[in-house]
């Protein structure tokens, strides 16, 4: 086949635009921010904090060499998974990432669910045990130590078709942990759209987060589709000033949820010191006080 100068010619700007376009970063072409830039940046004054982040996945197999890409080339410690999709034919080998330790719940009673925590092999943790009846939502706690300073790290993760009410189920648990814990940092997706004052929204404060006084920390929705912006994907925490930052980044080719993270302080907060003024009754001269208390005009004094 010959092909005449003016097809040569159209296919030789073809070849150089595909070069162009190969010589372009993805966030380019795309139109957003590369999800790993922005965390590194937020996190680069935050080197003596605790980082997590938390990401619903819909099946961590399918995903697995994105996660794996978002952790080595991040500053995370701690990355919570939900909807893992993993069942007893995935080994933790098969999504082992290295340099973390990998902790899971799998759903056993059907299909989909899931959920995990990858913890910095750095870092001391174990799993801990917890007293816990109810299936339906899904919830797992690690213990972190880090500075002497012992930390839960929970992750949660409640299907769309699982009551809202079953959230008080929670609170014997919680208030648990925080028995043993002075702090607790509790992520997952919730199901519940904080952006809206819906009746979800409002069980949920007052039935858990109320009552164990958890501070829920990300302030920007998570879950953005053509019809709808929704804020689901929360981080709970009881000591909310350790929190030094916050944020939600969108991660392209991993489902349709956003990447929540904080930055923890692990350590105390310095208290401002309360000033108190008293008078000094040490060298008091009794029989004058005693004048002075006969001379006053009580009658003008109000009871």
């Amino acid at each position: 086949m010959v092909l005449n100068n003016e097809w040569v010619d159209m296919i030789g700007s073809v070849d150089l635009f595909c070069s162009d376009i190969d010589s372009v970063s993805g966030s380019d072409i795309q139109g957003f921010d590369d999800p790993i830039t922005v965390i590194n940046n937020d996190f680069n004054n935050c080197c003596n904090c605790l980082k997590i982040g938390q990401l619903n996945v819909r099946s961590l197999p399918a995903h697995y060499d994105e996660i794996k890409q978002i952790l080595l080339n991040t500053d995370f410690d701690i990355m919570a998974i939900t909807e893992t999709w993993l069942n007893n034919n995935i080994s933790n080998n098969m999504v082992k990432i290295p340099g973390y330790k990998m902790y899971r719940r799998d759903r056993t009673l059907k299909t989909g669910g899931g959920i995990c925590i990858y913890v910095k092999e750095y870092l001391s943790s174990k799993l801990i045990n917890v007293v816990y009846d109810n299936n339906l939502i899904e919830l797992m706690f690690v213990e972190v130590i880090l500075k002497h300073c012992k930390i839960a790290v929970g992750v949660l993760y409640r299907p769309p078709n699982v009551s809202y009410t079953m959230y008080s189920k929670l609170l014997p648990l919680i208030n648990g942990i925080m028995h043993n814990f002075a702090n607790i940092i509790l992520t997952g997706d919730f199901n519940v759209n904080m952006l809206v004052d819906g009746c979800d929204n409002k069980y949920l404060t007052e039935n858990l987060l109320n009552p164990c006084s958890l501070y829920q920390v990300i302030n920007q929705p998570t879950r953005i589709t053509q019809t709808s912006t929704a804020l689901l994907d929360l981080i709970l925490v009881n000591n909310e000033r350790n929190v030094k930052l916050s944020g939600a980044v969108d991660v392209p080719g991993i489902g349709d949820h956003h990447l929540t993270y904080i930055a923890y302080a692990t350590k105390k907060p310095k208290f401002v010191p309360k000033v108190i003024f008293k008078r000094n009754f040490k060298h008091v001269n009794k029989n004058n006080f005693v004048e002075d208390a006969e001379a006053a005009h009580w009658e003008n004094v109000l009871l």
